[in-house]
Formats: structure tokens, sequence, C-alpha cells
């Protein structure tokens, strides 16, 4: 077993899906890597849509069923348009994602409670989410990405984008414009490999 880190961080981590059952490989890596994260002493905080014809109570077994006993992984969903739900192009609901991350008053609290270190976004369907929260929990933040990727400014926690998938290679000018957006807004950005 991994011992675990010395120097655990706290990890805002934004995710379209991460319920049992996703609907898309994304959800399956964004759940293996957020309690991966915890696993490794991590305490991990996961913003994610649930299509809203799942009721709360549905939700939340749900996730107490997705959930291992280790780690300190905490879950806050928003809901979007289960009409929307299961896709990841540009017809997906990146955009009520994001809206209903800027009205969450209670998990604007929360965010704030928690006091992220880092804000891991998983593919560009989170990035106006990200806007939208910083925007809220970090009221005095420029509206500016910084210009330089080492100047993080202190007023917030610094975005790493994670690009699970590059869609822009499919020739949609919204994914391609997305992709570079959140590349832009990041200090960072990971890209998944499995060669």
């Amino acid at each position: 077993m991994r011992e675990p880190t010395s120097h655990p961080l706290r990890v805002l981590f934004l995710t379209l899906e991460f319920r049992c059952g996703t609907f898309s490989g994304n959800g399956v890596l964004s759940s293996s890597q957020a309690h991966g994260l915890a696993k490794a002493g991590h305490a991990v905080l996961v913003v994610s849509g649930c299509p809203d014809d799942v009721s709360h109570d549905e939700e939340a077994a749900n996730l107490s069923d997705a959930l291992p006993a280790a780690g300190e992984v905490s879950v806050r969903t928003l809901h979007v348009p289960g009409t929307k739900w299961g896709v990841l192009t540009a017809e997906c609901p990146w955009v009520e994602l994001a809206q209903s991350a800027q009205l969450a008053t209670a998990l604007h609290a929360q965010i704030a409670a928690f006091a992220p270190h880092v804000v891991l976004g998983i593919d560009w369907h989170v990035t106006p989410t990200w806007r939208a929260l910083r925007k809220r929990v970090w009221p005095d933040s420029s509206d500016r990405e910084p210009l330089d990727a080492h100047a993080i400014p202190s007023a917030y926690p610094p975005f790493v984008y994670s690009n699970y998938r590059v869609f822009a290679r499919d020739g949609d000018r919204t994914h391609a414009t997305m992709e570079r957006e959140a590349i832009e807004a990041a200090v960072s950005t990971i890209a998944v490999s499995f060669y």
C-alpha cells in the first residue's frame, strides 16, 4: 500500500460527470483520479453535473455506492438538463453547469471553507464553471487570466486543465475554441495518454 503524502493538498475537482455507472470514460477516469488523489492523502472536493431528472435522494444513493471508504472525497452536484446528459460534445450541458455553479451560493461557501490549494478541471467543459466559481468564491480576483502561467494570482488557487480527450480533432470549431480557452485559463495542462 502506498504511503500518504507528507504535504497533502486540498483539491477542488471540477468535472461534468462523476456518477456510478457514468455514460463515458470521462466519468470513470474522473472517479478513479479523484479517489487516487484521496488515497494518496489529499482532500478532494468534487463538483459535478447531475441530470435534473435524478432526485437528490437518488443521486446521494448513487454517490454513496460509488465512493470507496478510503480517502477523503466529498461530492457536490449541480443539476443540468437531463435532455443534454449523456454527451460530451458541444451539445452537452456545459453552459448550464456554469450557470448552476454561478447561482449555487451554498456551494460557494463550501468551497471558500474548503480553501483549495489547486483546482483541477476535467476537459474543456468545466472551464466556464471554473470562471463562474472563481468570480463568486474569490470576488477580488481579476476577470483576466494571468499572462504568465508562473505568475499565479494569490487571490485564488491555480487552475490546472486536464485534457482527457482532444475533441478539436473532430473539426467542430466550438471544441477547438473551448480547448484553447481551457489551456489559456490554466497555469498548467495535463494531457492523458494511454500510449
